[in-house]
């Protein structure tokens, strides 16, 4: 199985033995399609960038495990709630949760797709990137101000 994932120190050998195992038939899977990811610095490279590197390469799309796959949320919410099958508890209300994020084609596409309220931290820098990307419930600057969010959500 080759896992496509944020890999700082990928070099091109590394990217070599993963294109020919997955042209030999490895399992293809990606953590996350995130194409970048924001930085104080910029934009830096993120899983969906060495995943597409793979794609062109190989021909092949990879299985993708992490956000905005809602897989992901029913896992997290029925754990949250004790449920051992990790499946969403027929109880579930998306209205009792926040999911909150730097990414609005990742993180908030999952809030949207389980119908939770969502928030978008730090500048969007990102959404421009793509044509798939999700405009949040709520912008914040930083995870300071996520108790007032909370608070007008009536969370807390």
């Amino acid at each position: 199985t080759v896992v496509a994932s944020v890999a700082p120190d990928l070099d091109f050998e590394r990217l070599t033995t993963a294109t020919r195992a997955i042209d030999a038939g490895a399992r293809f899977v990606a953590t996350n399609p995130d194409g970048a990811r924001p930085t104080p610095q910029g934009p830096c490279p993120e899983a969906g960038a060495i995943t597409a590197a793979l794609t062109v390469a190989t021909g092949r799309n990879p299985t993708v495990f992490g956000k905005p796959n809602r897989a992901v949320a029913d896992a997290a919410i029925a754990r949250l709630r004790g449920n051992g099958d990790r499946t969403l508890p027929p109880n579930f209300d998306p209205s009792q949760f926040l999911v909150v994020g730097d990414n609005p084609t990742t993180d908030i596409e999952l809030g949207r797709r389980i119908g939770c309220a969502t928030v978008l931290v730090g500048e969007d820098t990102l959404s421009g990137r793509s044509e798939d990307a999700t405009t949040p419930d709520r912008r914040i600057d930083s995870l300071d101000e996520i108790a007032g969010v909370l608070e007008a959500l009536e969370c807390v």
